[in-house]
C-alpha cells in the first residue's frame, strides 16, 4: 500500500462501515484530462453495477489517484476505513456486504476472466504500445500533475511495465473480435442480457468498456471498428446506458 493510501485509511480511524454497503466514494483520475481507457471502462462498469444494486456514490477526481490507490489500480473506492481497488475486488466486496446472489456463478466468473484478459490486453496495448496513440494521447495525459523530468521517466517506466506484462501482441485484434463474436452470440440466445433477463456483474463490465471505446472512437479506431461489426452488442450497451442516471 502506498504512503498516501495508508494515510487515507488511517486518517478516518475506526469509522464503522456497517453491515450493509449503501454509500461509497469512487476515486479516479480527472475526466477528459487524465483518465485512460482501461480505467474509464471500469469506472463506467462500476457506476452501472452500483445503479442496479442501489449503491449510492460520489466521484472524487484526483490527479494523483494512482498514488492514492492501495495497489496502483484504478478506480478504487473508500467505504468506511477500507480502500478497495479494481472492478473485480469492488464487486466482490459489495456482493458479500449486501448478500447479492449470482445466478450461473461459474459461467459468470469464467466469462469475466476471459473478458478481462482479452479487453485489458487490447486496451493496454493500444494505450501504451501503439506509437501514434502513445505520442498524441497517452504521454500527455499520464504526465499531468508530474514535474519534468520525472514525468518522462514515469511514462517510460509505465510503458515498459505494460510491455512486459502483455507479451506477444500479434493477435490483439483477432482475440478482441473473437470475444465480441462470443458476446454477440450469447445476446442472440438470451436477447436482453448475457445470461438472461437480469443484468449481472459481467453485463455491467461489458457495458462499461464498450461505452468507453465508443466515447474514444476517434482515438481507438481499431477497437471501435471491431465493435461496430456487432450491432446487437452496440444495442446492448445503449440499452444499459439508457437505464443509468446521468451525472
Amino acid at each position: 500500500m502506498s504512503a498516501i493510501a495508508k494515510q487515507m485509511s488511517t486518517s478516518i480511524g475506526d469509522s464503522d462501515d456497517g453491515d450493509k454497503l449503501d454509500y461509497v466514494t469512487i476515486f479516479q483520475t480527472e475526466d477528459n484530462i487524465q483518465i485512460m481507457l482501461p480505467e474509464l471502462g471500469d469506472r463506467l462498469a462500476l457506476q452501472a453495477f452500483f445503479h442496479y444494486h442501489n449503491v449510492k456514490f460520489i466521484m472524487d477526481q484526483r490527479n494523483n489517484a494512482e498514488d492514492m490507490s492501495p495497489d496502483g489500480v484504478l478506480p478504487f473506492i473508500r467505504h468506511g476505513d477500507k480502500l478497495i481497488s479494481g472492478y473485480g475486488k469492488i464487486v466482490d466486496y459489495i456482493r458479500k456486504k449486501n448478500n447479492i446472489e449470482v445466478q450461473n456463478r461459474l459461467e459468470v466468473e469464467a466469462l469475466t476472466i476471459l473478458f478481462n484478459e482479452v479487453v485489458n490486453k487490447s486496451e493496454l496495448f493500444y494505450t501504451w504500445l501503439d506509437k501514434d496513440i502513445y505520442e498524441q494521447f497517452t504521454k500527455t495525459r499520464y504526465s499531468i500533475g508530474k514535474p519534468w523530468p520525472l514525468n518522462a521517466f514515469l511514462c517510460w517506466l509505465k510503458k515498459w511495465d505494460v510491455s512486459s506484462k502483455i507479451g506477444e501482441a500479434k493477435n490483439i485484434d483477432l482475440d478482441f473480435e473473437n470475444l465480441c463474436l462470443e458476446l454477440s452470440d450469447r445476446l442472440e440466445r438470451f436477447k436482453k442480457f448475457i445470461f438472461g433477463d437480469k443484468p449481472c456483474e459481467v453485463d455491467t463490465l461489458i457495458y462499461g468498456h464498450i461505452k468507453a471505446i465508443y466515447q474514444n472512437h476517434d482515438i481507438y479506431k481499431n477497437l471501435y471498428n471491431i465493435v461496430e461489426k456487432f450491432p446487437n452488442l452496440i444495442a446492448f450497451m445503449k440499452r444499459i446506458d439508457e437505464q443509468i442516471p446521468k451525472e
